[in-house]
């Protein structure tokens, strides 16, 4: 929603597009792939079910990926839901999670737009027509 009523808001005086360009998260710089594969297994391990470790990713999704997603009721819906995440096994999830750049789920892709009068706007987008995004 965030991203959607940015680029409304962006569009709404009419101004003129001069390009639209879809693009795709930006990956790491090697050295941080090579680091964040290197802790993995690491990171595997310490995925657990406790009641200490719940309390803890339930924080950190509130405060990283709320913003653009939801799941179990919590964040918004500017991403995808992640309600149905939960099947999948821990390490997929978990490899999503560092490496977001290597799946985009189809319909959140980000649109840059660059305007006649040089600005840029980046969102997804919502709908699209001849006359109007």
């Amino acid at each position: 929603q965030l991203y959607r009523a940015m680029l409304a808001s962006s569009l709404e005086q009419d101004r003129p597009i001069d390009r639209l360009v879809m693009e795709a998260p930006q990956a790491p710089d090697e050295a941080t792939l090579e680091e964040v594969e290197r802790k993995l297994p690491r990171f595997l391990k310490a995925l657990n079910t406790s009641d200490e470790a719940e309390t803890s990713g339930r924080d950190l999704f509130k405060d990283h990926c709320a913003a653009c997603h939801q799941a179990r009721g919590i964040g918004t819906m500017a991403g995808p839901n992640l309600d149905s995440e939960f099947q999948r096994a821990p390490e997929t999830i978990l490899r999503d999670m560092l490496f977001p750049h290597e799946t985009i789920t189809q319909g959140f892709e980000t649109v840059h737009l660059e305007m006649k009068e040089g600005a840029d706007v980046m969102g997804l987008l919502a709908s699209e027509s001849p006359t109007s995004l």
